[in-house]
């Protein structure tokens, strides 16, 4: 068995107050959302939309300096979508049996 967190690779990627930001973000399923394109591609519903609806919890946060909206519909349109897929390869190409994800860790102790 082998465990291996592709959060800290995309950690690695992103400017850290933004992947801090959302790591910790526990408003309106924003982690989801950011995700949601490029796992659902056009049936997803426009960004737009998100942002109308959770605006003004996006709004504070921006407004604590944490993170701006432009940086997170960047990440989700582009950094995400690139990410996923070479991580997409890399796993095919280790050839393993079986492979597993979760979106939540809250104690990992797998050595």
């Amino acid at each position: 068995m082998r465990a291996v967190s592709i959060n800290l690779s995309l950690a690695k990627k992103m400017e850290p107050r933004l992947y801090n930001f959302l790591s910790s973000y526990r408003g309106p399923l924003l982690g989801e959302w950011m995700f949601s394109a490029a796992a659902f591609g056009e049936s997803v519903p426009p960004a737009e939309e998100f942002v109308n609806r959770f605006g003004e919890a996006l709004d504070l946060v921006s407004d604590r300096g944490q993170t701006d909206l432009a940086a997170l519909l960047e990440v989700r349109k582009t950094l995400i979508p690139e990410f996923l897929d070479k991580e997409a390869r890399r796993i095919a190409a280790a050839g393993y049996e079986v492979v597993c994800f979760t979106s939540t860790v809250t104690s990992l102790g797998v050595v």
